[in-house]
């Protein structure tokens, strides 16, 4: 059961789900609708890290679940901020051409909980717009 200040939220994307993973993983893709910059390593074990124009805007973390095209899940530290949360990442496909994506992530406050939704919201509609 998530805490009361952890997100959790659902978005419906026009994309197969195996295309949506892609673009959750891929630097190549990522990039094209979220950091600027940045590598992956999409595996278990495996680290990434985003970066965004300007000083200090870096996010870094550890994949603790890959499973295409059905689920990802990965630490998540600002390099500004000693805080980790956990993102945990649910894909199914709605149809042939549509996948439901939901986000969970914890929060340590409500505060932080409202900043997490409004970036997901933010970024994940400029994926949407991305896969049309």
């Amino acid at each position: 059961m998530a805490a009361v200040d952890d997100v959790d939220l659902e978005f419906e994307l026009p994309a197969p789900s195996d295309v949506v993973f892609e673009y959750l993983t891929r630097i190549d893709l990522l990039t094209t609708w979220w950091p600027t910059g940045g590598r992956t390593d999409p595996r278990e074990g495996g680290e990434y890290v985003l970066e965004w124009d300007g000083p200090g805007v870096t996010l870094r973390g550890r994949y603790v679940v890959v499973d295409p095209p059905a689920r990802l899940q990965f630490t998540w530290s600002w390099d500004h901020d000693d805080d980790e949360s956990v993102v945990s990442i649910e894909l199914m496909s709605s149809s042939v051409d549509s996948t439901s994506m939901r986000i969970r992530q914890t929060a340590s406050s409500v505060e932080e909980r409202d900043g997490y939704v409004e970036g997901w919201t933010h970024f994940v509609g400029r994926l949407a717009e991305r896969l049309r």
